[in-house]
């Protein structure tokens, strides 16, 4: 997101979790169709400069794939010759499972698998008592899909510039983007953009190390913005209310500095 965008967080949030319990029907289809991985990186997902959240490819003599399209928050199935899609909007989660279903069967027809939510813990929301997806609020969609964009051009850029950096990875849950630097000996750095949870309902960059075993109080200074989290687990992070208002490249100089303070903690 542009550090100078306007940004109503209470409005955010709601998208966010409304998003968030979508994004679990794309999840959805990677469970049934693609061979699990040791590592579950075959649950992981991509971000598309279209405005998606895009499902992995499954492969096929018409290989095919999953997506949300946030601004219209419809449900996608494409391949190669088709795109078909339906809106979640009225629907219920069990109602919009049924619905991908079916837009699934009548995609590939005898090809199709049974679909089921998969076993994560979500955040409260009514939709998890059966409340139905509401009205797209297109200026909150508008604002997630910058987040995203922006997300992916900076974890990209890191990718670019680090051979230990595994792919770009965006995941149904937690609901976040990020790369996995890989130090040796079991060291590794996470960094990315988490949507919101319990600790921040807003936005978020953090740079994790891990294993990290130091008293908050001998954590270093965040000076190129943000702080450390310390409650459950330990990272520097980057609230957005913090970008807000820096100049441009206010992401970039939190993500150098943390990155390096990581690294240091780690080879101590």
């Amino acid at each position: 997101m542009r550090e100078s965008s306007p940004i109503d967080l209470p409005q955010l949030a709601e998208a966010r979790l409304q998003l968030h319990y979508a994004t679990q029907l794309v999840s959805a289809v990677s469970h049934a169709w693609l061979p699990p991985r040791p590592d579950g990186c075959h649950l992981a997902l991509l971000w598309d400069e279209s405005g998606e959240i895009q499902g992995q490819t499954v492969p096929g003599d018409e290989p095919w794939h999953a997506a949300l399209h946030l601004e219209s928050l419809s449900f996608v199935c494409e391949g190669q010759h088709k795109r078909r899609s339906i809106s979640l909007e009225g629907k219920t989660l069990a109602e919009a499972l049924a619905a991908a279903q079916t837009l699934i069967d009548d995609t590939l027809g005898s090809d199709s698998r049974p679909l089921a939510l998969p076993d994560h813990s979500l955040p409260p929301h009514p939709l998890a008592d059966g409340a139905r997806f509401r009205p797209v609020d297109a200026d909150a969609m508008a604002i997630w899909t910058d987040w995203f964009d922006h997300a992916a051009e900076y974890l990209h850029e890191l990718r670019e510039l680090r051979a230990d950096a595994s792919p770009v990875r965006l995941w149904a849950e937690p609901f976040a983007m990020g790369v996995r630097l890989q130090l040796g000996d079991g060291k590794t750095v996470a960094v990315g953009l988490a949507a919101g949870d319990s600790h921040y309902a807003e936005p978020y960059w953090y740079v994790a190390p891990r294993p990290l075993s130091i008293a908050p109080d001998d954590l270093p200074d965040c000076d190129g913005g943000g702080h450390w989290h310390t409650d459950d687990f330990t990272a520097a992070v980057l609230p957005a209310h913090d970008v807000l208002g820096y100049p441009e490249g206010q992401v970039r100089a939190f993500l150098i500095e943390a990155i390096a303070h990581a690294e240091a903690l780690l080879s101590a």
